[in-house]
């Protein structure tokens, strides 16, 4: 496909990698010939800019969307189910970052090339209960009032001192910060 028919949304394979273009700029310079810029996001985190001519040719992916729920990770590798029972597996590295979000029975969405799982799509929010927390300690404030529990998959997030073991809180996927107490 050539890249001056490209939309924002859609997605390109580029290197090996699977891209989604998030934005084009069109630019022109003087008796120069025409230039896209595109702004692309790899499935798994980082953004790219590249340029291109209008007429140079990409390779358009089209992938598809499945409900998925997390199983369990073995060694480097996470097992999802859709709601047929079938099981997909993805390499942990693969998903760098996301993989530290992911608990028991979570619902996300997977992103498929072909049959492969490629990518997964978190929820924004994400509610997880407290296995271990320090007590907070009344007056110490020298850290802005926070500390640092231990959620029921490991995740570690910073959350205000009143945050005790057992609490349920919720965390924002995309900064990872804490958001609120349940």
């Amino acid at each position: 496909m050539r890249v001056n028919k490209l939309e924002k949304g859609d997605y390109i394979r580029l290197d090996g990698k699977i891209l989604k273009v998030l934005d084009i700029t069109h630019t022109h310079l003087g008796r120069g010939g025409a230039n896209l810029e595109l702004k692309l996001q790899n499935l798994n985190g980082g953004i790219i800019r590249k340029n291109f001519k209008p007429d140079e040719e990409v390779e358009y992916v089209e992938l598809e969307k499945k409900k998925l729920i997390f199983l369990y990770s073995k060694k480097d590798k996470l097992y999802f189910s859709d709601e047929k029972k079938q099981i997909f597996e993805i390499n942990q590295e693969i998903l760098q970052d996301k993989a530290k979000f992911l608990k028991k029975n979570l619902e996300v969405i997977g992103y498929f090339d072909e049959e492969n799982l490629v990518s997964i799509e978190l929820p924004i929010k994400i509610e997880y209960e407290v296995k271990n927390a320090p007590p907070g300690v009344k007056g110490d404030t020298a850290q802005g009032g926070s500390k640092v529990v231990i959620c029921e998959n490991g995740l570690e997030v910073v959350v205000p001192l009143f945050i005790k073991e057992g609490d349920k809180i919720i965390v924002n996927t995309e900064t990872g910060d804490y958001v609120s107490k349940i």
